[in-house]
């Protein structure tokens, strides 16, 4: 089962992958558009165009580790693309970054509340690095987690939990190492646990919600999701292969686990095929262009009125001059 447009024609996709120049990150944000790209290309009902002008959907592609200026920066890079400059009433960013920037009708896993001008989505660029579903039979522990506790305290409450449960836990630098060798002993070793386990402790990080919520659906395990702002991206029914924790009961997660243990075969086969059916590559590309072309229609008028309610208050406040007010507002009145 695949992710459906329910449109009569394809939909038009202009991409526009925003890369910075950084040396240390071009490479890498190159290689991730043009994966997105091979996406889109095999996307049912998706034709990609040449042009921002023959698009339904302008899709910038703002990769992460990109802005490390600030949010002053990234809008005025964005503002500097093909898309935003000459179709902008029709883009729609692709952002990954844990505080991402919405002032554009905005795609992201890291929406901590539903909004007319942003959408909840999957990652994508994890998927590069092709896994099979683990075998059930590999899954002898009950839970684990590996990961940096300095993203969020939550993070060490539940290491505090592990270790007195007796649960496989352990603390990773805030950067996975960057020599060959060692980066893969250690992404082998993530991977392995999570296969051995049969529920994988998925805390929020700087963001409501992390890529390892997809890495365990994609393994065929079961997420424990503690993020008491974590929007889920898709119309699948979450409640059906994951396991929602609020922050403030991180205690109960022992009891939820023995309750839950004897369903997890159950679980870990539809974690794996919602995995597949919206969130997989043969569906994700899909599910971001649909969910961006109903951003498309639904942010048009919310744009107009937060970008001129937003620059009213600047002008009040004397942050801005009036003259400069209007130039912006007539220069760029789509912008939210």
């Amino acid at each position: 089962m695949t992710h459906s447009l329910f449109r009569e024609r394809p939909v038009a996709v202009f991409l526009e992958t925003l890369v910075m120049g950084n040396p240390d990150t071009e490479s890498l944000c190159r290689t991730e558009g043009a994966f997105l790209h091979s996406l889109l290309a095999k996307t049912g009902n998706v034709c990609l165009v040449e042009a921002p002008e023959f698009a339904d959907v302008c899709l910038v592609y703002t990769p992460a580790y990109q802005f490390r200026g600030g949010l002053d920066r990234q809008r005025s890079e964005l503002l500097r693309c093909q898309s935003c400059i000459r179709a902008p009433q029709r883009t729609v960013v692709l952002n990954l970054e844990d505080r991402p920037l919405f002032r554009f009708p905005t795609l992201t896993p890291s929406l901590s509340r539903r909004s007319v001008i942003a959408a909840p989505v999957p990652y994508v660029h994890y998927m590069r690095e092709d896994r099979k579903a683990a075998s059930l039979d590999a899954a002898v522990m009950l839970t684990s987690f590996v990961g940096d506790l300095s993203t969020n305290r939550i993070r060490k409450r539940l290491m505090d939990l592990c270790r007195g449960m007796d649960w496989l836990a352990e603390a990773t630098p805030s950067r996975w190492p960057t020599e060959p060798v060692a980066r893969a002993h250690y992404r082998d070793h993530y991977f392995e646990t999570i296969a051995n386990s049969r529920f994988v402790l998925c805390p929020r990080g700087v963001s409501p919600s992390t890529i390892r919520v997809f890495e365990v659906m994609r393994a065929g395990r079961v997420p424990v999701i503690i993020s008491d702002a974590f929007v889920p991206p898709g119309s699948c029914d979450w409640r059906e292969f994951a396991i929602f924790v609020a922050e403030k009961k991180i205690a109960s997660i022992p009891t939820v686990l023995k309750l839950a243990d004897s369903r997890f075969e159950s679980m870990a086969v539809r974690a794996r095929q919602a995995w597949e059916s919206y969130f997989g590559p043969d569906a994700v590309g899909g599910h971001l262009v649909s969910t961006a072309n109903q951003l498309v229609r639904s942010s048009r008028s919310a744009n107009r009125i937060n970008y001129l309610r937003e620059n009213i208050e600047r002008v009040a406040t004397g942050e801005t001059r009036f003259r400069s007010f209007v130039r912006q507002v007539l220069a760029a009145p789509q912008i939210a």
